[in-house]
Parts: structure tokens; C-alpha cells; sequence
């Protein structure tokens, strides 16, 4: 027993001899996620609607990279509020925005833009109106919008489309062109919805490659009702984890859950 005992008290006093070894301390980082300007230096274009005060009619939503702006139509007789849930489109002829410049043209002064991203929130999802439009008559090419809740873009001959989205909800979906060279020639496009990228379609001709003339539907495609928070434009095939940062940009400004 006392043997025992003399054992035991020589290890503990080994022990308490023992350096306190610390150990590092690992502390998540509070860095938020890139804004777009930061995570492709292709852009070209990119309106954020917290830019303009709310509660204000947007007659003129002007971009932060070449100030190119967002006005309304001449025969609008109504333009669209901005609030801080973003800027309001009530599904009304007379509630779209023009643009007085190509949109998109990049700095070599082409108008091949490959990739387009916008944050959403739908108030319904009505049939097939246009976020986006070449022209204010009709759906021409290329256009951006959604098909019963399912984002799709069309080139003057094809229409691709793919993912889901539901009213009532923010989210951020993007259209990137992965292959093709020129505006004739065919391309394929892929569309990510909340920086997941859903199946790739193939267009005949680059549908982010002409200019954008309309925000806010068509009379042709119909108008869309709900909110526009930010729209940014790429002169660059956005790779995944370009728009898996994009898309935590997006949750981390913008709080919303996919």
C-alpha cells in the first residue's frame, strides 16, 4: 500500500512538472464577402438600388462603374418607387426603365458581354415577363426573365431555361456564357440560381452580347411585378466560385436565406 502510494505521488509530481502547452486559438473571420466590383474586375456595369434614397420615384438609377443610367421611358406616365427592399416594378407598361446608351458595351468598345447577375424578389410569379429586354416593344435579343418561375433568356431563336424560383423571396440568379466566340456563333450559357449552376443550354447566338435597352418587362413578354435590388453586367465568363462569391455577397448585405 505505501509502495503504492510513493508510486502514485512520484507521477503526479511528474505531471505537475509538465509545461502548459497553449493552444492556438482559431477565431472565424469577420471579413464580409467581396461586393461584385471586387470579385471579377470584368465588370462593366453594376446598379445597386440602396445608391438612390427610398420612398423616391427612379427616374434616374445611375450605375457605379460608368454612371450609365436607368431612366423612364418617354411615354411612361408612372416610373417605378424605390424602397429599401430595392426598386419596385408594379407589372405596368408605363413603369419601365430605359437606358440611353448600349447596355452592355465593355472597354474595348464591343458589345460581347458574357455574364449578367441580378438580385430579385418576385411579388408573383405571372407568366413569362422580362427582367431584362433589348427593346421596349418586343422580346428581340437577347432578353432575361423568368418562364413561370423558371429563369430563362432567349436569342431571337432559341429559348433556354432552367432552376426555379418562387415569389415572395430574394434571390440572386446570374447567366454566364461558357463557350462560343462572337455574337453569330453558337454559345452555351449557364444559368445559376442562389450561386448553384443548374443545366447548360446551348443558344444559337451569345444572348449577352447585344444591348439591353429595357428594365422591367416587354409589351410583347409581359412586365414584371416586384423588386429589383442589384443588376451587374460582365464582360467575362463568370466561373463558379465567382458566382458562389457573388451569392454571399448577396445573403451577407442582404440577409435573405435560400
Amino acid at each position: 500500500m505505501r509502495i503504492a502510494l510513493l508510486i502514485f505521488l512520484s507521477v503526479f509530481a511528474c505531471r505537475a512538472q509538465l509545461p502548459v502547452v497553449q493552444l492556438p486559438q482559431f477565431v472565424l473571420s469577420s471579413v464580409p464577402p467581396s461586393p461584385p466590383s471586387n470579385v471579377d474586375n470584368t465588370i462593366e456595369f453594376w446598379w445597386v438600388s440602396s445608391d438612390m434614397a427610398t420612398n423616391i420615384t427612379v427616374t434616374n438609377w445611375i450605375d457605379r462603374i460608368r454612371s450609365s443610367t436607368w431612366t423612364n421611358i418617354s411615354t411612361a406616365t408612372t416610373c417605378p418607387t424605390n424602397s429599401s427592399s430595392g426598386v419596385h416594378f408594379l407589372a405596368s407598361n408605363s413603369q419601365r426603365l430605359t437606358n440611353s446608351t448600349a447596355v452592355p458595351i465593355n472597354t474595348s468598345g464591343s458589345t460581347d458581354t458574357n455574364s449578367w447577375w441580378i438580385i430579385i424578389n418576385m411579388d408573383t410569379v405571372n407568366t413569362s415577363p422580362d427582367w431584362l429586354s433589348q427593346t421596349p416593344t418586343g422580346p428581340g435579343s437577347p432578353t432575361m426573365g423568368h418562364l413561370s418561375g423558371s429563369p430563362y433568356t432567349y436569342d431571337g431563336t432559341t429559348l433556354a431555361q432552367d432552376g426555379n424560383i418562387s415569389a415572395g423571396h430574394y434571390v440572386d440568379v446570374c447567366l454566364t456564357s461558357t463557350s462560343g466566340s462572337g455574337h453569330s456563333a453558337p454559345h452555351n450559357v449557364t444559368f445559376y440560381t442562389n450561386g448553384i449552376p443548374s443545366n447548360t443550354n446551348t443558344l444559337t447566338s451569345i444572348a449577352t452580347s447585344v444591348q439591353l435597352k429595357c428594365l422591367g418587362g416587354d409589351t410583347v413578354n409581359g412586365f414584371y411585378n416586384g423588386y429589383i435590388v442589384e443588376l451587374a453586367v460582365y464582360s467575362n465568363t463568370l466561373s463558379s466560385v465567382t458566382v458562389s462569391n457573388l451569392h454571399r455577397y448577396a445573403t451577407n448585405l442582404y440577409k435573405f436565406t435560400p
